[in-house]
């Protein structure tokens, strides 16, 4: 994914025209499936309009025979000129124009063979399971996006386009929860034991207590990307376009910090070995390292890197930042000493990290989740469903790794040890 973008949601209208024309027929690309007006009208760059079938004028019988009689020419002469008078009508573009069927609406859980879920109800859900790998498959079109383990043991996950929090236990039970954010994005947990949430390009977070109760709480700056607790008790967070790091007191009062580089764009952060916050400067090709207190230092990145995006402290209590664009991952000191390790990236998505029981990093790369040892070492694992494009990870209890799949709609678990 484009480290900071969203897709926006169509609504189907009533009607949906399919159009054609002679010319798509001799080649050139034709629109199939049915269109929304709105998105037939964004193709072509105009107003859509209907276009009636061409026909000929009707005329009376008496004066077609009287226009069409060719008199005493010979029959041969008659049939050449009647040839010559049809000739444009044959070869003029066929336009024609007709109603399809609207697209149908997402299915609810009960259409799709899944229980209904009042918002008070867990369900139970059932894997699909290989010998490393359970996938468990959400109702289509909710695109899961953040996720993370919270404080009461759960797998806690966001449903960017409708607009839910999820909660799944280890063994398999589901709540969802709606009517708290509107493109819940990136989720983790407080230094108060609550889950904080960002919300798709805006300003505010929601703190969500385990129980269901949320409050929000509005920045002052630009759209908010990534969030952690800090060791001194606050949420940080990254602003890309107004090039800031807030924080987040528990109360609700903000603060923030102007980024020294200016068009940094800061994305990725996390709570530091040494009591700091470090953060990746994804346009710069830079780590940014904050105080407490609001003091910033910047680390230029090695020669070549690229899109520093995602970044974690290690259990080697060193930072480790991933370049997906350059497939690159970056282990760096609290004193800014680098060495890189080149991965067999495939994609150059967007990647999420997470720190493992075994003790390495693990990383993602839109169908594959993979680990490097802290000597670099890196291993890659395949998901069971391809095109599903992971989009969070997350580290959980007893050896296993939770992550999304934004396009499958599936919550997925990986076994550390098989």
């Amino acid at each position: 994914m484009d480290p900071q973008t969203g897709d926006t949601k169509d609504q189907p209208g009533d009607d949906v025209w399919e159009q054609s024309s002679l010319e798509e027929d001799q080649g050139q690309e034709r629109v199939s499936g049915p269109l929304s007006l709105g998105l037939l009208e964004r193709q072509m760059g105009q107003p859509s309009q209907l276009v009636p079938v061409q026909t000929l004028p009707v005329q009376p019988r008496h004066q077609a025979r009287r226009r069409g009689k060719i008199g005493r020419l010979p029959i041969f002469v008659g049939i050449l000129l009647g040839a010559v008078l049809l000739l444009p009508l044959l070869t003029a573009p066929r336009i024609s124009c007709k109603c399809v069927t609207a697209p149908t609406p997402i299915p609810t859980y009960a259409q799709q063979g899944l229980p209904t879920l009042p918002a008070s109800t867990d369900i139970f859900m059932t894997p699909e399971t290989t010998s490393t790998f359970a996938e468990y498959a959400l109702l289509q079109g909710g695109s899961p996006f953040g996720i993370v383990v919270g404080p009461d043991g759960a797998i806690w996950f966001t449903l960017a386009n409708s607009n839910q929090i999820g909660r799944l236990t280890p063994d398999g039970h589901l709540r969802l929860f709606g009517g708290v954010a509107y493109g819940p994005e990136h989720i983790a947990v407080g230094p108060d034991g609550n889950l904080w949430i960002t919300q798709y390009n805006s300003s505010q977070v929601i703190r969500f207590s385990p129980d269901g109760n949320h409050q929000n709480f509005q920045g002052s700056g630009g759209p908010i990307s990534n969030l952690t607790a800090g060791p001194d008790g606050g949420l940080w967070f990254t602003e890309p376009e107004s090039n800031k790091i807030g924080r987040f007191s528990m109360d609700g009062q903000v603060r923030e910090f102007p980024v020294p580089t200016s068009d940094s764009r800061p994305l990725g952060i996390t709570s530091g070995p040494d009591g700091n916050l470090w953060f990746t400067e994804y346009k710069s090709a830079q780590v940014g390292r904050i105080t407490p207190d609001g003091q910033i230092t910047e680390f230029r990145l090695p020669a070549g890197s690229t899109g520093p995006y995602g970044i974690i402290t290690g259990h080697d209590k060193q930072l480790w930042v991933i370049e997906p664009v350059s497939g690159v991952m970056v282990r760096m000191t609290t004193r800014g000493t680098t060495r890189q390790f080149q991965l067999p990236f495939t994609n150059n998505s967007s990647s999420s990290l997470a720190v493992g029981t075994d003790g390495n990093i693990w990383f993602t790369d839109y169908d594959q989740i993979g680990s490097i040892t802290p000597a670099g070492s890196v291993n890659m694992f395949t998901i069971p469903t391809l095109d599903g494009q992971i989009s969070g990870l997350a580290a959980g209890p007893a050896g296993t790794l939770w992550f999304t799949e934004f396009f499958s709609c599936k919550i997925g678990e990986f076994k550390i040890n098989g």
